[in-house]
Parts: C-alpha cells; structure tokens; sequence
C-alpha cells in the first residue's frame, strides 16, 4: 500500500510531531499521539497527505467540565438523495431537564466517499472535503437545524454510483459559556437502497 504522511500541530502551529504511515489492503492506517497532561489547550491540527492529496482534521484541547446539559443530532426517516436538501435537525437539553434555549450553535459539515462492504470496483482516493460551515441558535426549546444539499462526486465515473458520506459536527455554547460537541454522519447516495449476490 501507499506510504501516508502524517502531520501533527498544535495551538500555536508549531508542529509537534510527524510520521509516515503504511496503508493497510483496505487503504487506512491508524495513529495515536499522547498529549502530556500540561498540554496548551485549544485546537490541534492533523494534516495527512498521500501523494499531492491532502486532508485534515481538527481536534479541540480543553479543560474538563461536568457538563450540565446535552446535544443530539437526530437520525434522518428518509432517504437522503443528491440533490435534494436535506435537514439535519437538533437539540440541547440541560441534564435537570430544562431545554438549552438561546444557546449559540456553530457547525462544520464535511464530505467523503462512503463504499459499502461489498463494493468491489476501484476505491478513488477521498479525502475529507469541509462543504458548509456556520452558526444559528437554539430555539425556545433547545432545538435548532442545519440545511445542506449533498451532491453526487463528479470525480467518479458516471456509471458508478458512490454514495457520499456526510458528517455534522455542532459545538453548543449555553448562557454560561459552557460548550458541548456532537457529530454524526448521513449517507448521501442516488438510490434508496443497495443489495448484492453472492454465488456459494
């Protein structure tokens, strides 16, 4: 497999540590850094590139909170088709039972190819594509959405139809400047449904 080279920085941009890895036959690689306990907190930078292509990913430090409330990302009823908007919708809920009203959501939406476990055709390079980033606030009762329209990879060849894993992460700070992270990723494709045969 090919080499990856990973890059690891942190708040200030200084790079604290790189390393080259070897994908694996299904194209991953895994990797694990220990941060000290009087690590700087804030956001730490890791950029993996393979080739001339390159991806990234954030991660945030912070000191640890009890939280006092929760986030959820609920799971979508239908369907997501290219093309047609879809909804991500949410909520905060204080653990005493209150909703999270007036709380400033800010989100990131991110993109890459999903192949199912029996796809079987060539797997195109995917890295990790930011598609929509931006901020709302919770309503009355904690709830709030976010909106996007998935689109089909132009970069894949038109008779093969790769469907497109989408990730939504929210932060959510409360009145008292608490902040809570969720995630969670939609499958995107242009049919509902996919099934295989198997000859034994």
């Amino acid at each position: 497999g090919k080499n990856v080279k990973i890059s690891l920085r942190g708040p200030n941009y200084n790079i604290l540590e790189e390393k080259t890895l070897k994908l694996d036959d299904m194209g991953s690689a895994s990797y694990t850094y220990r941060l000290p306990k009087d690590a700087m907190l804030g956001n730490y930078n890791i950029q993996a590139k393979i080739d001339n292509n390159y991806a990234y990913a954030n991660v945030s430090v912070e000191a640890f909170k009890t939280p006092t409330f929760e986030v959820n990302l609920l799971d979508n009823k239908e369907a997501v088709k290219f093309g047609n908007p879809f909804e991500v919708k949410g909520n905060a809920i204080y653990y005493y039972g209150l909703y999270t009203a007036d709380a400033k959501v800010s989100y990131t939406v991110t993109k890459e190819n999903f192949f199912p476990i029996f796809w079987r055709a060539a797997k195109p390079f995917s890295p990790t594509e930011i598609i929509k980033e931006g901020a709302t606030t919770t309503g009355k009762n904690g709830e709030f959405k976010i909106t996007f329209t998935p689109q089909k990879d132009d970069t894949v060849a038109l008779n093969q139809s790769i469907p497109v894993k989408y990730t939504v992460s929210v932060y959510v700070t409360d009145k008292a400047g608490n902040t809570i992270h969720s995630e969670k990723s939609y499958i995107a494709s242009a049919k509902e449904k996919f099934f295989d045969i198997e000859l034994n």
